[in-house]
């Protein structure tokens, strides 16, 4: 037997998701939950596709605040755990603030946190050099020895 044509097949599944009432919530729960070894391929293409996935709710219509409200939570979280794990004393960052003077971060606190960033959360690091150099006319460019 032929396989059908991919058009008509996703016509296929909406169809018996709509006459089944099985919601894209419900198929994506099952897809990513499943243990179930014939649906692999199905969940592989999942996670391969999800940052496009993602891209595609993000610029539909209706779609745009919700999904930067989600993911804009999420990095926040991210961040925030990042910065847990950074402020903790066994990676040696954790000061008093209030008591540190500027000859202190002067000397080499700076570059040991810059290092330290980078080392622990990349994702941060990245972010930090983004928003240093967010000005369009005052743009430089970072030689590799300024972030390694």
């Amino acid at each position: 037997m032929p396989p059908i044509p991919p058009n008509n097949a996703v016509d296929s599944v909406l169809r018996l998701m709509l006459a089944n009432e099985v919601s894209l919530l419900d198929l994506t729960k099952t897809i990513v939950s499943t243990p179930q070894q014939n649906y692999q391929p199905i969940k592989d293409s999942f996670q391969q596709h999800a940052a496009e996935i993602c891209c595609l709710l993000f610029l539909s219509t209706g779609c745009c605040e919700v999904v930067f409200g989600w993911a804009f939570e999420v990095v926040v979280r991210v961040f925030c755990d990042g910065m847990v794990d950074l402020s903790s004393d066994c990676n040696g960052l954790h000061f008093k603030a209030s008591k540190t003077t500027s000859m202190q971060l002067e000397d080499s606190f700076i570059c040991t946190l810059a290092l330290k960033i980078k080392k622990i959360t990349p994702n941060i690091f990245k972010m930090l050099l983004a928003l240093l150099d967010a000005n369009p006319g005052q743009r430089r460019e970072f030689l590799a020895a300024d972030i390694e």
